[in-house]
């Protein structure tokens, strides 16, 4: 395994998902990567179909799936050693790229402290917030985080573009 010292871990990738739809889109983007060829480590916090597509879930992504406001109080505690092991982590193996999908409370501020940290591979971001709808300021950490985002809507490409976030859709 390579880390940061000694450069990037080129058969690495890691994607984060932290909801049943993101685990979706994990197993479609491992299957698409697979069938291009890719045959590297794909390593982060997935569910079953993530895994289900060869990839290897360090974290469980339905650790996420939280319900109510005493359950989500009482899980800021773990889910910040969460967010502070994954960094740490994906710091130290240094992976080609990094893949989050969804869930804009966690994902933003992991990879803020990423790039915090030093981490400077490519970071996408799969279903962005939608911030045309509400909170409109984080098109702004959009746009200084992220290499690349893909929207799920066309007219969501165009109105975080219009805000210099690099998109594909």
């Amino acid at each position: 395994m390579g880390n940061s010292r000694n450069g990037s871990d080129p058969g690495s990738l890691f994607i984060s998902c932290g909801e049943a739809s993101g685990d979706q889109y994990s197993r479609i983007l491992i299957d698409s990567l697979r069938s291009k060829g890719f045959h590297g480590d794909i390593w982060g916090m997935l569910g079953p179909q993530g895994v289900s597509a060869g990839a290897r879930a360090v974290w469980d992504c339905r650790s996420l799936s939280l319900m109510g406001i005493s359950e989500v109080l009482g899980a800021i505690p773990r889910l910040i050693r969460m967010k502070r092991e994954m960094a740490f982590e994906i710091v130290e193996r240094n992976p080609v790229g990094v893949v989050v999908i969804d869930s804009p409370d966690f994902h933003l501020p992991l990879v803020r402290e990423l790039r915090q940290k030093g981490y400077h591979g490519k970071v996408f971001y799969i279903a962005p917030p939608t911030v045309w709808a509400w909170r409109q300021g984080r098109a702004s950490l959009l746009a200084s985080l992220f290499d690349l985002c893909f929207p799920l809507f066309e007219f969501e490409k165009d109105f975080l573009e219009s805000r210099s976030v690099n998109c594909r859709w």
